[in-house]
C-alpha cells in the first residue's frame, strides 16, 4: 500500500475524513508526508493558522501557567462557530497538572538552556 493511503490518526483528533473528532472541518490540513516540510512550515496557511491562533481566551490572560501551556492546542479552543475560539477544554486538567509539575519543568528548561543554549532554527 502506498504511504500516502495509509491512514494514521494524528492526536489533533481527526479521524481521516478531513472532520475533526470534536465534528469540524480540518481546514488547517497542510500537506501530506509526501510535502516538503521546509515548505509547509512557511506557507501562508501556517501564517493564518498562527495568526488565527493568537487570540486568548481572557483566563489564560492571567493564568499563572501559561508559558508553560500557551492556550494548549488551538484545535481544543474551537467552538465549531466559523473561528470562534474558547477556553482550552483540556484546561482543568493542565491546571492541575502543572501545579503539580510545573516547577520541575522549569527546571529541565533551564538546565537544557545551560547546556545548549537557544535554539537558532
Amino acid at each position: 500500500m502506498p504511504a500516502a493511503s495509509i491512514l494514521i490518526k494524528p492526536t489533533s483528533g481527526t479521524d481521516g475524513s478531513g472532520i475533526s473528532g470534536r465534528g469540524m472541518w480540518d481546514e488547517w490540513k497542510l500537506g501530506t508526508v509526501q510535502d516538503s516540510f521546509k515548505e509547509l512550515i512557511v506557507s501562508d496557511k501556517v501564517k493564518e493558522f498562527l495568526t488565527a491562533s493568537h487570540a486568548m481566551h481572557e483566563k489564560c490572560k492571567i493564568c499563572p501557567h501559561f508559558q508553560l501551556c500557551r492556550g494548549g492546542c488551538r484545535r481544543w479552543r474551537e467552538t465549531g462557530n466559523a473561528g470562534e475560539l474558547d477556553l482550552n477544554y483540556l484546561c482543568p486538567a493542565y491546571e492541575i497538572f502543572f501545579e503539580h509539575c510545573g516547577e520541575r519543568i522549569g527546571e529541565l528548561g533551564k538546565m537544557i538552556l545551560n547546556r545548549y543554549g537557544t535554539y537558532q532554527g
